[in-house]
């Protein structure tokens, strides 16, 4: 069951807001009636676990997510992210031991959020196909959905990315880059 569900930019009514959720966060908390501290499972839409999550929450045994397989070594992930304090109002959000990180590709994430709200769901197999700027490498994705099965039929990387190109087109005329495509569409 889904208590709660809210984007950072309901609170902050920047349109994509991308800064760190700790207002939706303390929303979906709050709904809950729990802490931080009581969560089983934080998932993450992303293949990496960025060094700013550490900034944000306090892990009782600095454990690294159970899925994470860095492309990358962590040298040069993190070469370029800072650990900074928070400022004095915003209190980091406290795990216990027994929390897992879970590690989702954008992708999927897309795909089952399309599926398992979809009508036809269990009906017969669906596809479902994923088109935005880029998650994770891709731009593209189509995936079979049947039961509780996700299967990735093609994926195109970000090079052949869509919505970039309604960005670029969308700034040739003037326009905001991700956040106006939908007037040229």
């Amino acid at each position: 069951i889904i208590l709660a569900d809210v984007s950072e930019e309901r609170f902050s009514r920047i349109k994509n807001d991308s800064s760190f959720p700790v207002e939706a966060i303390n929303y979906c908390l709050d709904v809950a009636k729990i802490s931080s501290d009581q969560l089983d499972v934080i998932s993450i839409a992303a293949d990496t676990l960025y060094e700013e999550f550490y900034n944000f929450f306090e892990f009782k045994n600095k454990a690294e997510p159970k899925k994470y397989k860095p492309k990358f070594p962590r040298s040069l992930i993190y070469k370029n992210r800072k650990k900074f304090d928070l400022p004095i109002y915003i209190d980091k959000f406290k795990l216990s031991n027994s929390c897992e990180i879970d590690l989702v590709k954008h992708h999927v994430c897309h795909a089952a959020a399309a599926y398992y709200t979809c009508p036809l769901k269990g009906a017969a197999p669906v596809l479902a196909v994923i088109m935005d700027g880029i998650g994770d490498g891709e731009s593209v994705s189509i995936y079979r959905c049947n039961g509780n099965n996700l299967e990735k039929l093609y994926s195109v990387n970000g090079l052949g990315s869509l919505a970039w190109f309604y960005g670029v087109a969308t700034e040739g005329y003037g326009w905001k880059h991700g956040s106006d495509e939908w007037k040229i569409m």
